[in-house]
């Protein structure tokens, strides 16, 4: 297969759990993995359940894990490690405690005003994992979150030449880096 189809594949080999997952019909027959038409929210490596569960906490979603592999691995952008301490003091600054249930975008624009030390990094990666918000932590795609949020998963990109501009999510911009 091509870089294009890594990215962009409209298809994937499920199993009965896969195809419940992804909520597509299994073909019949009995082999373990079917290859079936993937729904349009859902393509490519990035739309794949077993990596957007790896990159996400065991009850939640991480926008940051999510954006730092398609910053680093994807677009081989180096991310600098957070300085010393910065894990202990994120959620003092990162999450709004006057709203809990709020999304994780919005608790990122509540980061961008309230810890600029932190949002001058996560700006260069937290685009991606906040396009991939409507799939939950083991990668089922939802367009609210369990709080009755709508989630929403545009991404706009900046300084990447070719790519820039605003796309309805990471689905897309992987879709945007197949075909550049």
């Amino acid at each position: 297969a091509t870089l294009h189809d890594l990215f962009a594949a409209e298809h994937s080999y499920v199993d009965a759990n896969l195809a419940g997952l992804y909520g597509v019909n299994l073909p019949a027959g009995d082999a373990p993995f079917s290859r079936v038409k993937l729904p349009s929210h859902r393509k490519g490596l990035v739309g794949q359940g077993g990596l957007l569960a790896t990159l996400s906490h065991a009850e939640d979603t991480s926008v940051a894990h999510r954006g730092l592999l398609f910053s680093q691995a994807l677009l081989c952008q180096p991310i600098a490690p957070p300085p010393a301490g910065a894990a202990d003091q994120a959620s003092l600054k990162l999450f709004n405690p006057n709203d809990l249930d709020a999304t994780a975008r919005q608790h990122f624009e509540f980061a961008q005003t309230n810890a600029p030390e932190c949002t001058g990094c996560h700006q260069h990666f937290a685009w991606f994992g906040l396009g991939l918000e409507n799939f939950d932590a083991i990668g089922a795609h939802r367009s609210e979150t369990p709080s009755k949020r709508t989630i929403d998963t545009h991404v706009t990109v900046k300084d990447q030449d070719a790519l820039d501009g605003t796309y309805a999510s990471s689905i897309e911009v992987a879709g945007a880096i197949a075909a550049s």
